[in-house]
C-alpha cells in the first residue's frame, strides 16, 4: 500500500507537505500559537500537527491528513497573513516554506488528492488494524477485504463521476469556476 501511494507524484506532494509542516510546527511554539489564534479569529477549530512518518505508515498518514483537512482554512489564512506581513510574524526561512505551501494549498488538485488520500486511508487502515490482531480468522479476513474492496470501488466511482470528491465530504465549501474561453484557467474559492 505504501509503495502504491508513494509512486504517485500527487500523493508524494501531499506526503512531502505533511512532513514539512510537521517539522516546522514541531520546532515553533510561536507558529502553533498563531495557528490557534487564527483559527479562533475565523471561527474554526484547530488540532496539532502529528508526525506524518513512522512505522505504522497508514496510521501516521491518516492522522496527519485529518490535521491537514481540519487545519486547512486557519493554516491558509495564517500563511496569507504571514506573507503579507513579510517577516514581521515569522522568520524568512519559514516564510519561504509558507509561500510554497500556500501555492500547494491553492491548488485544487492538492486539496482533492489530500481528501482522496484521506478517504482511501480510512478504509485501508481498517484492514491494517485487522491484520495486527492475534486472534484473526480466515472468515474475518475475507469479510474485511471484501468490505474494503467494495468501499474503495465506491470512492473511485465517486471521484470519477464528479472529477473530485463530493462537496459534502469536505470540511468546507469549495466553489470551482472554469473560464469558458480558457479551460486551463480555473478559480477555486474556499468558504
Amino acid at each position: 500500500m505504501k509503495d502504491a501511494f508513494l509512486e504517485d507524484e500527487a500523493f508524494l506532494d501531499v506526503a512531502n507537505a505533511l512532513n514539512g509542516i510537521f517539522g516546522t510546527f514541531r520546532h515553533s511554539a510561536k507558529l502553533v500559537k498563531l495557528l490557534r489564534q487564527t483559527g479562533d479569529m475565523i471561527g474554526c477549530s484547530t488540532i496539532t500537527w502529528p508526525r506524518a512518518e513512522g512505522t505504522r505508515f497508514q496510521n501516521h498518514k491518516l492522522k496527519a491528513l485529518k490535521a491537514l483537512l481540519v487545519n486547512y482554512l486557519p493554516f491558509a489564512s495564517l500563511m496569507e497573513t504571514s506573507i503579507a506581513a513579510n517577516k514581521e510574524l515569522v522568520k524568512g526561512g519559514v516564510l519561504n516554506k509558507m509561500r510554497g505551501w500556500l501555492m500547494l494549498f491553492k491548488s485544487y488538485k492538492f486539496l482533492a488528492t489530500s481528501h482522496f488520500y484521506h478517504q482511501t486511508l480510512i478504509e485501508t487502515a481498517n484492514v491494517s488494524y485487522m491484520f495486527q490482531r492475534k486472534d484473526l480468522t480466515v472468515i474475518e479476513v475475507k469479510d474485511v477485504l471484501t468490505r474494503c474492496k467494495a468501499r474503495l470501488a465506491e470512492i473511485s466511482q465517486e471521484t470519477s463521476e464528479v472529477g473530485a470528491p463530493q462537496q459534502a465530504d469536505l470540511p468546507f465549501r469549495a466553489c470551482i469556476e472554469v473560464d469558458e474561453e480558457d479551460a486551463a484557467q480555473t478559480t477555486v474559492t474556499i468558504r
